[in-house]
């Protein structure tokens, strides 16, 4: 049979009849190589902006048990492509029994804690129970060498019970012309003097305009934890 062009093979082609990098990225047709064909536990370095995939950027992590601590300082980015950022501390107890409460302070761009005696406004609520009688709490400061994000004394950590988790919303600490504003919420802990659990919501105020490069978390009276 006469044919027109190149003549076809006379068998089935095989991928070794392919040669290696033979086929361009144009003779793929558009979304033809799915999660199916990808290796999805490979790492993958990308140099472009990602479009698609929402606004979420993960800044970095870690899953490092300390000890011994006073204070956590966690580092905050202060480059200028974001409006907000998301952070977790789960798992932190104290090991000593003390009534004493969570507190936080933010560091200068320098680092250096910001613990001035009207650095920072806060107000937040705490509902508590001990299984047989309920309330809720508010609490307020319009100046203060520290941010108060527990109404309830900390645990001991003598039990799963007696430790707690954090999540707090950062808006504008990389802009020295704002204050820093953040959103708090402390997770379920009783205490370590009864039987009384709580959780704690709140809103503090960082009572100046700066770049802060950290944030501080630690019991107010100095106890230690974990």
């Amino acid at each position: 049979m006469g044919f027109i062009g190149v003549q076809p093979a006379t068998v089935p082609l095989t991928s070794s009849d392919i040669t290696d990098g033979i086929i361009s990225t144009s003779k793929i047709a558009n979304d033809a190589v799915d999660n199916t064909k990808l290796d999805l536990t490979d790492n993958y370095a990308f140099t472009g902006t990602i479009s698609g995939a929402g606004d979420l950027e993960k800044v970095s992590s870690s899953t490092a048990t300390q000890t011994g601590l006073t204070n956590l300082q966690i580092t905050l980015p202060t480059t200028t492509d974001f409006t907000a950022l998301k952070l977790f501390v789960r798992g932190v107890k104290s090991t000593t029994a003390t009534n004493s409460y969570w507190a936080i302070t933010l560091g200068n761009a320098s680092g250096t804690a910001l613990t001035g005696s009207s650095d920072y406004y806060y107000a937040f609520d705490h509902v508590y129970s001990n299984g047989s009688s309920s309330a809720t709490s508010y609490y307020f400061s319009f100046g203060a060498d520290y941010a108060k994000l527990s109404g309830l004394y900390v645990g001991d950590g003598s039990s799963d019970v007696e430790m707690n988790d954090f999540e707090f919303t950062i808006y504008s600490s990389n802009d020295s012309s704002r204050s820093t504003r953040i959103q708090s919420y402390s997770g379920y802990e009783k205490r370590h003097n009864d039987a009384y659990v709580s959780v704690n919501q709140g809103a503090i105020y960082r009572n100046g305009a700066e770049v802060n490069a950290n944030l501080n978390l630690f019991v107010n009276t100095g106890a230690v934890f974990t």
